[in-house]
C-alpha cells in the first residue's frame, strides 16, 4: 500500500471518528450538556475540514475550509462554558459567527459558478480571486484563531485564581488540560499552513503535501477525543464557584480590623486543633459554616488581611503537616505518598510541586536530609 492510500484512509477514520464523538457529544444528557454541544460542533468542524481529502478534486473542496472560520469561536465558547456554567448565551454572540457565513456563502458562490479553477490557482498565475481568497485563509483565521485562543486562556486564567479562592483542591477542575489542548491546535494549524501554502510554493507537490497536512490534523483530532474523553469535565460538568467570589474586589465592603483578627484567630485554632485541612474535599463554604461568617467575608480575610488564597492557605497547613511527618522517626517506614495522602493532599503531582515550591526540595530530599541531620 503506497503511503498516500494509508494517509487517505486515515484521513477517512478521522473523519468518521470525529463525527462520532460529535454525536456522542450532542446525545450525552449529563453533566454540561452545553458545553459538551459546543465541543461536538468543534469535532463535527474539524471533521468537515479533513474531508478535503475526500473531495479534494470536487469545486466542493472549497466548501471544506470556510469551517476553520469556526475553530475559534467555538473553542472559545466552550471554554466560556466550562469556566461560568451558568453563564447566558446571549443573541449578540452569534456576530462570532458571521465570518463563517460570509466565507462559506462566497465559497459556495465559487463552486456553483464555475470559479474553481479561478480559486483554485491550478491554473497558470493568481486571479484576483484567488488572491483574496488565500489571503483571507492565511491571514484571517490565523490572526482569528490566535485571538481567541488568547482570550480563552485569560477565561482560563480566571477560573484558576476563582477556584483558588473556593476550593482546597484544585487539580482535577483547574482545566489544565485545555493548555495544551491550545498549545496543540496553534501547532496543528501553523503545520498546516505550512504544509498546505509555503512547501507547494517551494515547489514541492501539492497534492503530498496537503495529505500530510490531513495527518497531522487526524492524530489531533484522535489525540483530542482520548486526551477529551478521559476528563470529568464531559460527563460531570465543572464546579461552580458561587457568583459572589467571582473576581469580586470586595471595593464596598472594608473589613473592621478587630473583627478579621477574631476570625483569623478562630480559623487557625480549627486548622490546628481539628486538622480540618486533612478533608482533600473541604471548600470555602465549609470554614465558613464552621466560624459562623459569610464565605464572602472570609474569602475578603483571606486574600486582604491574610494577602493568601483559601487553596494555598490549606495547602500551607498541609504541607508543614506533610513535614512535621517527614521528620517523625515513628513514620519512616510509611511511603511518603500514603503521608500525603493522610494529610489532605490527593495527587501525587500537586503534592510533589506544592511541597517543592514551599521548601525548595523534594519531599524525598527532606526526608533523607533530616534523617543525614
Amino acid at each position: 500500500m503506497k503511503w498516500m492510500e494509508l494517509l487517505y484512509i486515515i484521513s477517512i477514520v478521522a473523519i468518521m471518528h470525529g463525527l462520532f464523538l460529535a454525536g456522542l457529544l450532542f446525545s450525552y444528557r449529563k453533566g454540561n450538556t452545553r458545553a459538551n454541544r459546543i465541543l461536538g460542533l468543534f469535532m463535527a468542524s474539524f471533521a468537515a475540514i479533513l474531508s478535503y481529502t475526500v473531495v479534494y478534486d470536487s469545486p466542493l473542496v472549497f466548501v471544506c475550509f470556510p469551517f476553520l472560520f469556526l475553530l475559534g469561536p467555538l473553542f472559545h465558547f466552550y471554554v466560556r462554558l466550562l469556566t461560568r456554567p451558568g453563564i447566558a448565551m446571549r443573541k449578540r454572540d452569534l456576530a462570532h459567527f458571521a465570518p463563517f457565513g460570509l466565507v462559506f456563502a462566497f465559497m459556495l458562490f465559487c463552486a456553483a459558478g464555475g470559479f474553481y479553477n479561478d480559486i483554485s490557482g491550478r491554473e497558470p498565475g493568481y486571479s484576483p480571486v484567488t488572491i483574496i481568497y488565500w489571503s483571507i485563509i492565511l491571514v484571517f483565521v490565523q490572526v482569528q484563531i490566535a485571538l481567541y485562543l488568547f482570550f480563552s486562556w485569560r477565561l482560563i486564567r480566571a477560573h484558576r485564581r476563582r477556584i483558588a479562592d473556593y476550593f482546597s483542591t484544585v487539580d482535577i477542575i483547574n482545566l489544565s488540560w485545555l493548555q495544551y489542548f491550545m498549545g496543540a491546535l496553534l501547532l496543528v494549524l501553523i503545520l498546516a499552513v505550512v504544509l498546505t501554502i509555503v512547501m507547494p510554493g517551494m515547489g514541492f507537490r501539492e497534492r503530498e503535501c496537503d495529505m500530510a497536512a490531513s495527518l497531522f490534523i487526524s492524530l489531533f483530532m484522535f489525540a483530542m477525543g482520548y486526551r477529551g474523553l478521559l476528563q470529568p469535565e464531559i460527563f460531570t460538568g465543572t464546579a461552580e464557584v458561587p457568583e459572589a467570589e467571582a473576581g469580586e474586589k470586595y471595593r464596598r465592603s472594608p473589613i473592621d480590623r478587630d473583627e478579621a483578627d477574631r476570625y483569623i484567630r478562630e480559623l487557625r485554632s480549627l486548622m490546628v486543633g481539628e486538622e480540618l485541612y486533612t478533608d482533600p474535599d473541604l471548600t470555602l463554604d465549609d470554614i465558613a459554616g464552621r466560624i459562623s461568617v459569610s464565605r464572602h467575608l472570609l474569602s475578603q480575610i483571606l486574600n486582604e488581611s491574610m494577602r493568601t488564597n483559601f487553596y494555598d492557605f490549606i495547602n500551607g497547613y498541609r504541607i508543614e503537616r506533610m513535614k512535621s511527618d517527614l521528620r517523625d522517626e515513628a513514620k519512616a517506614g510509611r511511603p511518603i505518598l500514603d503521608l500525603a495522602f493522610d494529610a489532605g493532599f490527593n495527587s501525587k503531582s500537586t503534592f510533589n510541586a506544592a511541597f517543592k515550591r514551599q521548601t525548595g526540595m523534594t519531599p524525598g530530599q527532606f526526608r533523607r536530609e533530616c534523617r543525614s541531620g
